[in-house]
This record gives C-alpha cells, structure tokens and sequence, in this order.
C-alpha cells in the first residue's frame, strides 16, 4: 500500500521523475496533479435542468466507483467508495471549470454553486451554471449531447495495486483516497461511466 502526505498541489501539472514499480505502474515522487476524464456508456448520467429564478443546473456523475478506466498508459485504474470523502467535508474546495480550463469556472463549492455527494454508483455533482458565455455554452453542448462526459482532477493520497490484473493483464491501480480539487464537462473521456444529460424541469 502506497500512502502520500496530503501535501500542498504540484501546480506544474507534471508527473515527477520516479523509477517504475514492479507491478508495471510509474512511480511518482510526490504530489502531482492527475486528471481522468469519464465518458457516459449510454449517454449521458447527468441532466441539464432549469429550477427556481432562472438557475440552470447540472446534475452529474463525476466519477464511478469500481469501474476500470481504458489503460491509462502501463496500467488501469479503479475508484474505490469513500475516495473522495475529504471532498465531502464542510469547507472543502473544489471547482468546476468549464474543459478543465481555469479561466472559464462554472461552479465552487465554497460559494454554494457546486454541490458534491456521494452515491453508491460513485462521486455525483450538482453544478450551478453561471450566466457567463462559457456558462451558457456549457448548457447547450451538454443538452445537445455533443458533450458527455465527465473529468475530475485530483491528488493520489492513498493508492494500491490490486491482486489481480484487468483482462487485457495489465495491472490496476486503485485509488483509495484522493484529494481532489476539479470536475470538469468534457468532450474525451478516460473512464467508462460517467456522464451529463440536458432537460427541462424543476430542481
């Protein structure tokens, strides 16, 4: 078992030199910041909706649990329940941004316009969508369905390899614990079951 201190972000985005472990899964020296990108099997597992005053809102899965991702490289990963817990306590921070691009945000959980909780299927995400361009655009490309999946961007903060190998014999990596800091709609995905549908309604 591989636990890291919950260190401040490496905001340079880089994995750090490492030597490779045996199970096939690069090392990483310290903190790094990693990103997944989750596509919808059968559309998308979220929904776009109007509510009260005219807010429009997002109600997706970020990122399932027990699910393997495509190879991520020399191995695949799987999200164990409960990794995201310390995104889930009271004064956390995290944000949605718009393609993973920080100068379009759509949501913070401090300001009470990204709400996350979880589920038996995995980390789920209410995103209030603001009235910016990118908001707006966001509304409509996942309405349309031209975007369907779901990204997060986290911290390993404890992981493991598993016993077993997926079906292809590659090795998986399971993510215990995480810091995690992004979710993202996005167009590509890396995991297979995540998603964000568009309706009318009410919240």
């Amino acid at each position: 078992m591989i636990r890291r201190p919950n260190r401040q972000h490496d905001h340079r985005g880089v994995r750090r030199p490492g030597g490779v472990r045996s199970a096939g899964v690069p090392a990483i020296a310290g903190p790094v910041r990693e990103f997944r990108c989750v596509p919808a099997t059968v559309g998308l597992d979220a929904e776009v909706r109007t509510a009260s005053a005219g807010r429009v809102l997002v109600d997706a899965l970020a990122a399932p649990y027990d699910r393997l991702s495509h190879p991520l490289g020399t191995f695949r990963e799987r999200i164990r329940p409960g990794a995201f817990r310390s995104a889930l306590r009271p004064g956390a921070d995290v944000l949605a941004l718009w393609q993973h691009d920080q100068s379009r945000p759509l949501a913070r959980t401090t300001a009470g316009t990204l709400r996350l909780r979880d589920s038996a299927a995995g980390l789920r995400a209410l995103i209030e969508l603001p009235a910016t361009t990118w908001g707006t655009d966001a509304a409509e490309a996942i309405r349309s369905g031209t975007v369907t999946s779901m990204s997060f961007g986290f911290v390993a903060v404890e992981e493991r390899i598993a016993d077993t190998r997926s079906d292809d014999g590659l090795p998986i990596r399971e993510l215990v614990s995480v810091d995690l800091f992004e979710i993202s709609p996005v167009t590509f995905p890396a995991y297979g079951d995540t998603s964000a549908v568009a309706s009318s309604g009410g919240a």
